[in-house]
């Protein structure tokens, strides 16, 4: 992923459900909280029982690519997803919804926010 400079977030999302689906935040610029975890409802974006905390590696900078790798594992019947930025392990959690095979990256409407993305792939 390439972020633009502005301050904003990159959304990266995963499991996907018809107005139902979780989601991944990345906030360049920001250290206190690199990034959230959410899901949305009915349409709308909820984060309760989300995580948000520091990278360790730091937050993503504006204007740089950075590499971002989202595993699913079925091992377990609650599923886990792991977030990897640049090679490192970022955080797990167990999904709210049943795993499905699919996937995007979206960006935040309204804050002058520019992504490019590239290699995007579901294995």
């Amino acid at each position: 992923m390439y972020s633009h400079r502005t301050v904003g977030c990159v959304d990266t999302f995963s499991l996907i459900m018809p107005l139902s689906m979780l989601f991944l935040i990345f906030r360049p610029h920001s250290t206190s909280g690199c990034f959230q975890t959410g899901y949305v409802f009915k349409g709308q974006p909820k984060f309760d029982g989300g995580i948000s905390s520091t990278c360790p590696t730091g937050p993503p900078k504006g204007a740089e690519w950075f590499h971002v790798k989202l595993t699913v594992s079925t091992a377990s019947p609650a599923g886990e997803v792991k977030v990897y930025m640049k090679g490192t392990l970022v955080t797990s959690w167990n999904p709210r919804y049943p795993i499905k095979n699919r996937g995007g990256v979206l960006v935040a409407n309204g804050y002058k926010n520019v992504v490019y993305y590239k290699n995007f792939h579901i294995q």
